[in-house]
């Protein structure tokens, strides 16, 4: 499989990517440094400038849960301000040896934020274990001027030079996201069968732009 992208600015104010809130930032080191009065052996890494941290190691920490997500979601909610994720749709589950590893996606009114996903680790007593972060809160995210069919249209445009009301789609509103900045958006699946092309073109809805082509080549 061959992955090609192509990657344009997104339509978000200059230094979005740093503007992280401090405050963000202060709450997130207060709940780090709770559960290390918990346990001492918990180390937190942190991507420069960010609101939340990218990884928490050394956790143990008891949940409960009739499911590995029920028990994930319950330590967000008891730690609200470590990641201030608000809204997430899980991902996958998945069992590997004595752990658990639940994906969630972060979501703004609905839309899935594209590429901000959480890891959480579980143990076999369902304690939390580790924390792998890519989310971020979002202070402002832009509506878009599309709806679907115009961002379809936009897509396959970029993508054959000409119109094809026919060329089988499929349309994701999403959002993407610099730090705590957001552009409501599309995602456009679309298949050249004759070429064993599958491609996802991501379109910015607010600048009415297309900002990336991820080519997966089909065998």
């Amino acid at each position: 499989m061959r992955t090609l992208v192509i990657v344009a600015a997104l339509a978000l104010p200059a230094g979005a990517a740093l503007a992280e809130t401090p405050v963000a930032r202060r709450a997130a080191e207060a709940s780090v440094a709770a559960l290390q009065r918990n346990g001492a052996a918990v180390r937190a890494a942190w991507q420069p400038g960010a609101a939340t941290p990218a990884r928490l190691t050394g956790l143990r920490v008891p949940t409960v849960g009739a499911t590995p997500e029920a028990r994930a979601r319950g330590f967000l909610r008891a730690h609200p301000d470590l990641l201030a994720l608000r809204e997430a749709v899980l991902l996958s589950t998945r069992r590997s040896r004595q752990r658990t590893v639940v994906r969630l996606q972060q979501t703004h009114a609905g839309r899935p934020v594209v590429d901000r996903v959480v890891s959480i680790t579980l143990d076999d007593a369902g304690a939390v274990r580790s924390v792998v972060n890519a989310t971020a809160p979002l202070q402002q995210v832009k509506p878009t001027a599309l709806d679907a069919s115009a961002a379809r249209a936009l897509a396959v445009r970029h993508v054959l030079g000409r119109d094809d009301a026919d060329l089988p789609t499929r349309v994701t509103p999403v959002v993407f996201a610099l730090g705590t900045q957001g552009v409501e958006g599309f995602e456009v699946e679309l298949s050249r069968v004759p070429f064993h092309e599958h491609l996802v073109v991501r379109v910015d809805g607010h600048a009415g732009e297309v900002i990336g082509v991820r080519d997966e080549v089909m065998h």
